[in-house]
């Protein structure tokens, strides 16, 4: 199993081409639960390609990619080229090399999984400025019965053997809430925030989609027989050349005081 710091190294492309961008509705509804000050400085942790950062940058926030790929590094500065208040860095979630109390938000997008999360929580700690709060945001697929989906999952099952819990973003609530703080009742507990975000893809989007999984073979006969049972699947489903992923963008945010 690859370093998950480099996982994604020969998929940055895929990845910055062909994962869903996140809802809209993200930041404002953040900024609604937690309040986030004009300007709010914002380290976007294991950035990867700068689509969280692209939607803090919407908000008018100052953000900081702390990325420790350097093709995905590469793509969130050639992403966010045009944004001045966007800066990217190497760095892990365990050790960011920011200031300490530099930061109103700690981000981390389709990541935390993959974080040593007794040292992550110091190190987000060491960063927050008195009153900033941590969001852990996803992408999800929504199996609700959604035959497309069903099969898709199927055939990773089938094809790809490092399709595994942690690969498949599988953290509990309970893991994330015990990485707030189990049992709180203050107003800075962790709430979590559901918002729809329904992706749209042709083959090459749907194709590519699949590619930037780190656990999708990149060659071989596995690659061979998962990408021709992917063409048929989409072949099956699609309805004027696309097909609908029904996805949810998923939020757990909260403060981190004891």
């Amino acid at each position: 199993m690859p370093d998950a710091t480099r996982r994604f190294d020969d998929r940055a492309e895929d990845y910055a081409r062909h994962r869903p961008r996140y809802a809209r509705e993200l930041v404002p509804a953040l900024r609604a639960a937690r309040g986030l000050p004009a300007g709010a400085h914002v380290a976007d942790v294991a950035c990867g390609t700068g689509l969280l950062a692209e939607r803090f940058l919407e908000e008018g926030c100052r953000v900081t990619g702390v990325e420790p790929s350097g093709p995905m590094r590469a793509q969130a500065l050639a992403h966010l080229a045009s944004e001045p208040l966007f800066a990217c860095r190497d760095g892990t979630a365990e050790s960011t090399g920011l200031p300490a109390g530099s930061v109103h938000v700690v981000a981390a997008g389709q990541s935390f999984h993959w974080f040593d999360a007794p040292r992550a929580r110091l190190e987000f700690e060491r960063l927050l400025a008195p009153g900033g709060w941590v969001a852990l945001v996803w992408n999800e697929r929504q199996h609700t019965g959604q035959e497309l989906l069903d099969r898709y999952d199927a055939l990773l099952l089938e094809h790809c053997p490092d399709y595994g819990p942690s690969s498949r973003n599988e953290v509990g609530d309970g893991q994330v809430e015990a990485f707030f703080g189990t049992g709180r009742t203050d107003a800075g507990r962790m709430l979590k925030l559901e918002l729809r975000n329904p992706q749209s893809l042709d083959w090459e989007g749907f194709a590519g989609r699949a590619r930037s999984a780190s656990y999708v073979p990149r060659e071989g006969p596995a690659h061979e027989a998962f990408f021709a049972a992917l063409r048929g699947l989409f072949e099956r489903h699609a309805r004027g050349g696309r097909v609908s992923f029904e996805l949810r963008t998923l939020a757990f945010h909260g403060t981190l005081a004891a």
